[in-house]
C-alpha cells in the first residue's frame, strides 16, 4: 500500500517522524532499479530552487498548525488537503 511507503519500522527508526537527514534513507519516492523515475533529477533540482527561493523571499515563513491536514478521501495515497502557513 502506498501509505506504508517509507514508513516500514523494520527499515526506519521512528518511521512516522519526518527527518530530512535520516540515514540510511532508502526511500522509494522515485522508484527503484529499472523503474527509477527518469525525471527524478529534474524534480530534485526544481525542489532545491523552489525551497531556496521561498526561504530567501519569505524568511519568516512558518507553519500555522502543528498537525497537517491530510486528504483522507484518498485511502491509497498520502496527500495534503491543506497546509496553513504564515509569512
Amino acid at each position: 500500500m502506498l501509505n506504508a511507503a517509507n514508513r516500514d519500522p523494520e527499515f526506519f527508526s521512528d518511521p512516522q517522524q519526518f527527518d530530512i537527514r535520516r540515514q540510511p534513507n532508502r526511500h522509494i519516492a522515485f522508484g527503484m532499479g529499472i523503474h527509477f523515475c527518469v525525471g527524478a533529477l529534474l524534480a530534485r533540482t526544481e525542489a532545491q530552487i523552489l525551497f531556496r527561493t521561498l526561504l530567501e523571499r519569505m524568511p519568516q515563513i512558518q507553519l500555522v498548525d502543528e498537525k497537517a491536514d491530510w486528504d483522507l478521501r484518498k485511502p491509497n495515497s498520502r496527500m495534503l488537503h491543506s497546509l496553513n502557513l504564515a509569512f
